[in-house]
């Protein structure tokens, strides 16, 4: 009879026989049954998009960033003969002050943005279970022996004192395991901290933020497993030790920031998981060719060779795109890229994060899940697919144990709403006072800087040097005859149009007043000097309190990227770790925590309370002299540490001076035994330039407290006599 074992190994050799196959197999149909799965999802993403109003609002979004008009704008202002040119960046200066607010948060000198900490009650395993349990027999086991095998008088008394052992037996191994939790979380931190470095996590957040103040909402792909190139050092075995650098390709975890015009969510969802989600992705031919020609072992997971190679065949230089003609041409022109053509060599396709059943992975010729299980036909499988040309070139299942590999962050929040609010949302009103007075300006100068003359009747006008009436010039006397049909005045006359300059810069200003309100982040953040002659920025509490309205605007954003961003990453990391790498001493319980976010600030906010501490502990007559010299060092080492400057070459370190200390008290105390005068410590005495400032400034009895230790400084008469 054939075992268990048996049949599993029989099956998983069956397994991979047909995946080898499948793999071998050109996909050369028209459409698999995956394939149009993946495609009706994108087209029902997209047409709700498209009806729910996300593109006209990126498409506004874009326009204000980047100082553009719509079509319908551009043709009022050729109407009143202006230059399109004519904007005013209102909104593009309050993304940029958001921006560098939070790019200075996130990318802070030797922070990382999260904190993992061990979980406050660690599981304790059977083993150690089971050894409690032995203990206790033991011990039991022991008291009748020694009591002759007799039963105690006071059972209720024993049983108490059982369980009391018990207890202190369990709190001991509790506290064993809590320790060794904390080991195995700092092994975790450090390993999950290189693989976002690996993975280029902070590059990738960075491009976030430009697309978060842009457009109010941006997508963040990752952990995703990839084959990618390592270089590695190699010492030749031969006598010289030679040394080489070589590329190995190697499964590592990459993270990639997404444009939210390539996002294409399920329809009235709420967050990633609700449904599935599609991404527009490009492809050069150079870049699918090195995934088809690659080795198997090189090869990156979930690319199809097969499909690859004849994808490649039909389109050599590309020129495969998706009918979004509409979207790309406003796109394009936002984004200040080229035209496009026909012969672009890009292959545009579909990348697809949805459940998908288990018949049509086997159909696509998928047998086995990531932790090795069958396929069931019937089932749902997380899955990531991308189409290209109606061609599977890239399936993957993703494993049941993370959750799908997305993360999304707005700007302002929604309630019930997938996409966030932007900045150029909010300031949408501002912006369009901001731009009528710049073309009132416009008109007005030139109305008010050049006369506007009218004629009523140039037959009137007589011209009294004999060249014609109508050829005006300065300084041109002119007679006018009366009326024919006995009309008085002037023929020619003018119009004087008034001056409106300064109310339209009145305008201008309430606008920006009106902008700082309604996004609540203020330009004083990145040093504009605009209203500090007014209103509450003419005192110094008046402009704290804006800068900590708009501090606290970035704050909220902050939390929501930590919440939405680094939690979901860095866990998603972690299970990833747990589920693959063989290290057992690092594997355990961790939570993450997106402190490091708001690291920066809150150092900053310390370092200033600590230097007016300093400050002040410096000029008080009591406590100046009870500062002794290793509490100005403790002051002053978190100054040194926090501009990335080792303290340890520029002051003592805390085990020298303990050290020195320690051998001042030793000397000291066999002074003592002996008999002689003990040794004063010298960290306290002051140097001998401190005793000449005391000696000049009339303090002797800081000059005497120098004697013995210091030699003082010698007058200008004892310099003298000794010559």
């Amino acid at each position: 009879m054939t075992s268990e074992a048996e049949k599993a190994t029989e099956a998983a050799r069956r397994g991979d026989a047909a995946a080898e196959s499948a793999e071998g197999r050109p996909e050369n149909r028209a459409v698999s049954s995956l394939g149009s799965l993946a495609m009706d999802e994108f087209r029902r993403n997209m047409e709700h998009r498209h009806a729910s109003g996300v593109e006209k609002m990126l498409e506004d979004a874009g326009m204000a960033a980047n100082l553009k008009y719509t079509a319908r704008q551009k043709a009022i202002l050729a109407g009143y003969n202006i230059d399109e040119r004519n904007y005013r960046p209102l909104t593009a200066m309050f993304m940029r002050a958001a921006k560098a607010a939070l790019t200075k948060v996130l990318k802070s000198s030797g922070d990382k943005p999260y904190t993992l900490s061990p979980t406050p009650m660690p599981t304790i395993p059977k083993r150690a279970r089971r050894e409690i349990v032995s203990q206790m027999a033991r011990e039991i086991a022991d008291f009748y022996r020694s009591n002759g095998g007799q039963v105690p008088t006071n059972a209720d008394a024993f049983y108490m004192a059982i369980l009391q052992r018990v207890a202190g037996m369990y709190d001991e191994v509790r506290r064993r395991e809590s320790e060794w939790a904390k080991i195995r979380c700092e092994r975790m931190d450090a390993k999950i901290h290189d693989l976002l470095i690996e993975g280029h996590f902070i590059d990738e957040a960075l491009k976030m933020l430009d697309w978060i103040c842009t457009y109010g909402t941006a997508v963040m792909i990752g952990p995703v497993p990839r084959v990618v190139p390592k270089p590695m050092c190699r010492e030749s075995r031969t006598l010289d030790g030679a040394v080489s650098y070589d590329i190995e390709y190697d499964v590592g975890l990459v993270y990639e920031a997404v444009s939210p015009w390539d996002c294409y969510p399920a329809p009235n969802a709420k967050s990633i998981e609700d449904g599935t989600f599609c991404r527009k992705v490009r492809y050069t031919p150079n870049v699918l060719r090195q995934f088809a020609e690659a080795k198997a072992k090189d090869r990156p997971e979930g690319w199809r060779a097969s499909s690859v190679k004849v994808l490649l065949s039909k389109h050599p230089k590309g020129g495969v795109r998706l009918d979004l003609d509409n979207i790309d041409m406003v796109r394009r022109e936002i984004e200040r890229n080229a035209v496009s053509t026909e012969e672009d060599c890009t292959l545009e396709g579909v990348q697809c994060f949805g459940s998908f059943r288990g018949s049509v992975l086997i159909d696509c010729g998928m047998t086995k899940t990531p932790a090795g299980e069958e396929i069931v036909y019937d089932r749902y499988y997380k899955t990531e697919v991308i189409v290209i040309d109606n061609l599977v070139v890239y399936c993957r299942v993703i494993d049941d144990r993370m959750r799908i590999p997305i993360a999304k962050v707005c700007l302002y929040e929604t309630a019930d709403s997938w996409w966030g609010v932007s900045i150029a949302e909010f300031l949408a009103s501002a912006q369009t006072m901001q731009n009528n007075a710049m073309k009132n300006l416009t008109l007005n100068g030139g109305l008010s800087s050049n006369g506007i003359f009218y004629c009523t009747d140039v037959d009137r006008a007589v011209s009294l040097d004999g060249a014609p009436a109508l050829a005006l010039r300065a300084g041109r006397m002119l007679g006018f005859r009366g009326g024919v049909m006995g009309g008085q005045g002037a023929p020619i006359g003018s119009i004087e149009v008034k001056d409106t300059t300064q109310s339209q810069i009145m305008v201008m200003e309430k606008a920006k007043e009106m902008a700082n309100d309604d996004c609540g982040i203020s330009l004083h953040m990145i040093g504009s000097t605009a209203n500090l002659g007014s209103g509450a920025a003419r005192t110094a509490s008046g402009l704290a309190m804006i800068m900590e309205s708009g501090s606290s605007v970035i704050d909220m954003v902050i939390c929501g990227i930590g919440r939405n961003l680094i939690v979901p990453v860095v866990k998603n990391t972690h299970v990833y770790v747990l589920c693959n790498d063989p290290d057992v001493s690092i594997k355990g319980d961790v939570e993450v925590n997106p402190s490091g976010l708001v690291g920066a600030k809150l150092r900053e906010a310390e370092s200033q309370r600590r230097q007016q501490v300093t400050a002040m502990l410096g000029s008080h007559p009591v406590l100046s002299k009870a500062l002794t010299v290793e509490a100005f060092f403790e002051l002053v080492r978190p100054e040194l540490d926090g501009l990335g400057v080792n303290p340890d070459k520029i002051i003592p370190s805390k085990e020298r001076m303990e050290f020195y200390q320690q051998l001042m008290d030793l000397a000291n105390a066999s002074a003592a035994a002996t008999g002689a005068e003990p040794q004063p410590n010298e960290a306290a005495q002051p140097t001998p330039e401190q005793s000449n400032v005391a000696r000049v400034e009339g303090r002797p009895e800081e000059v005497a407290a120098t004697q013995g230790s210091v030699p003082a400084a010698f007058t200008v008469e004892e310099r003298r006599g000794a010559a």
